[in-house]
């Protein structure tokens, strides 16, 4: 689910703001984001992969994405239609949404892919990718289940570039959250965040999203992380604050395999309530 080494691209370095504000989502600067990754690739293993000054620039040249450009999808699914129906994360529009076969009667699970992932639904002949798997499951449990598509941030060259992004995505859901509450008097309890690698800290960024919109005064019920991506998350990350229940399943944190030491077995424990490994 994880990944614990990105690749080191060569790309070209682009000039673009590292703080930029956007409606309805406030403002997000990658400066203090920029300086934890500098930290990163500067030292231990990482410096002989980088070859050059310029190289390390490239991946240093870290900018907020315009939600609007980032094109992320809501995929709703429910026990009672066969049929998805797919909605705009930003700026949804609710009175479409409000015709759909969403039941605050029911609790919701969003699901939440990683890094160069995306959604995929089963193939004729029944093999499913993990995200239909795990929708399945929640449709036979009764829930509405909204995946979360945000493959084009998530495809970036740079995977520092996508890592900065899911605070950017989480705010984006967090905000169709509240609005939910607002209109579909949808209770924040009866909520599921689940993701692996980038997707966990997205549904990290959703839950503090949350909290931040309604000054504190609601908080999602359950967040599982599985293999929460660990580079580049060792200031802002999933944490047990973000939910009223925080799950984590480790299965390389502090291991041997490269990359994965930068996950310590420590910082994996505080990102969860609970966690296993």
């Amino acid at each position: 689910y994880g990944e614990c080494q990105p690749a080191l691209p060569a790309i070209d370095v682009t000039n673009c703001p590292k703080k930029q504000c956007f409606e309805e989502l406030g403002c997000f600067s990658s400066q203090s984001f920029v300086k934890e990754v500098k930290q990163v690739l500067t030292s231990g293993d990482a410096v002989s992969s980088i070859k050059s000054a310029t190289a390390l620039n490239q991946l240093l040249s870290i900018c907020p994405i315009h939600p609007a450009t980032m094109n992320a999808t809501l995929l709703l699914f429910t026990p009672t239609s066969t049929k998805v129906q797919s909605f705009a994360a930003y700026k949804t529009d609710m009175d479409q949404f409000k015709a759909s076969a969403y039941s605050s009667q029911r609790p919701t699970a969003f699901i939440v892919h990683g890094y160069t992932d995306y959604y995929e639904e089963c193939d004729g002949q029944g093999r499913c990718a993990w995200m239909a798997n795990i929708k399945n499951y929640f449709l036979s449990q009764k829930y509405n289940v909204i995946a979360v598509d945000w493959k084009s941030p998530a495809s970036a060259i740079n995977y520092f570039d996508a890592a900065f992004n899911t605070q950017i995505v989480g705010a984006i859901v967090a905000r169709f959250i509240e609005k939910l509450m607002a209109t579909a008097a949808t209770n924040p309890y009866d909520i599921h965040l689940v993701g692996p690698s980038l997707g966990a800290q997205v549904c990290g960024f959703m839950g503090k999203s949350v909290q931040l919109i309604t000054n504190g005064k609601s908080k999602v019920g359950h967040i599982t992380g599985l293999d929460p991506a660990g580079p580049g998350f060792t200031g802002k990350r999933l944490d047990p604050g973000d939910a009223n229940l925080v799950t984590v399943i480790h299965t390389s944190a502090g291991s041997g395999q490269r990359g994965c030491e930068k996950i310590s077995a420590e910082l994996a424990k505080e990102m969860g309530t609970s966690g296993f490994n």
